[in-house]
């Protein structure tokens, strides 16, 4: 799914993704209302979907720069056993 196409909602998303508390989110994204609001603004099948992606792809992000670091480093699993020995 690309990014939503209201940048409210995709700030929104953005916001939730990180951490953020519901209506704190909401409210920060630039809507107004009460936090009953927010609730059903996520609880959306859509912005459900797209808070759930963006999460997904930052912690593949996160992962595959891991490796990488790893891998630059050589550390693997037989490094950390042998060290996990001293």
């Amino acid at each position: 799914m690309p990014a939503l196409t209201n940048p409210r909602w995709e700030n929104a998303c953005q916001l939730r993704a990180n951490g953020g508390e519901l209506v704190k989110s909401y409210l920060q994204a630039g809507f107004g209302g009460k936090p009953a609001n927010a609730d059903r603004f996520f609880k959306r099948p859509d912005i459900v979907e797209r808070v759930q992606e963006i999460v997904q792809q930052r912690f593949e992000d996160e992962r595959k720069a891991r490796e990488i670091a790893t891998q630059e480093a050589g550390i693997d699993k037989s490094w950390v056993l042998k060290r996990l020995k001293y």
